[in-house]
């Protein structure tokens, strides 16, 4: 997401972030969609900056956000917006289901590629019908932030597994 590789998030990383991802759909500046998506990724980054940014510079460090993932423990309802704007802004089709190929297009507008969506999917998926609900998607996130004691985060390297 660092798209200027010089170790903080900034706003320029969410504009970039977010013409991405309305690039792979292909809308366009002015339609509903671009506008409903860009103000999905835009709120993350105010709520982001808002909630990390401790020295007011309008950039956002590593450790800066990790100091935010050691608190997600008493943040549920937070935690639980995002989550829900971000199924939103996954389900491109609005039928409130999240499909495999859905799934691999935002794992793909994050990371630059869909590694992984193959075998991540399924383990949200639990019902097994090929479709992610809110409450799986939700779920997922839950069991995420609940599987990392308090301070894991901040002790594990960035991208690195706990397990």
């Amino acid at each position: 997401m660092d798209v200027d590789h010089d170790g903080f998030l900034e706003e320029e990383d969410f504009e970039a972030l977010t013409a991405r991802w309305v690039g792979m759909r292909g809308w366009e500046p002015g339609s509903a969609d671009y506008d409903r998506m860009r103000s999905i990724m835009m709120g993350w980054w105010a709520g982001l900056v808002a909630m990390s940014d401790q020295n007011r510079d309008d950039k956002v460090s590593l450790d800066e956000v990790m100091l935010v993932v050691d608190q997600l423990y008493s943040m549920d309802a937070e935690v639980m917006a995002t989550a829900n704007s971000m199924f939103d802004a996954i389900d491109e089709n609005g039928d409130g289901m999240i499909g495999f190929d859905e799934y691999k297009q935002v794992v793909k507008g994050w990371k630059g590629s869909d590694a992984g969506a193959d075998e991540a999917f399924p383990q949200l998926d639990l019902n097994g019908d090929g479709h992610l609900s809110r409450d799986e998607f939700n779920g997922g996130h839950r069991a995420a932030r609940s599987s990392m004691p308090p301070k894991l985060c901040s002790a594990t390297p960035a991208g690195t597994s706990t397990g």
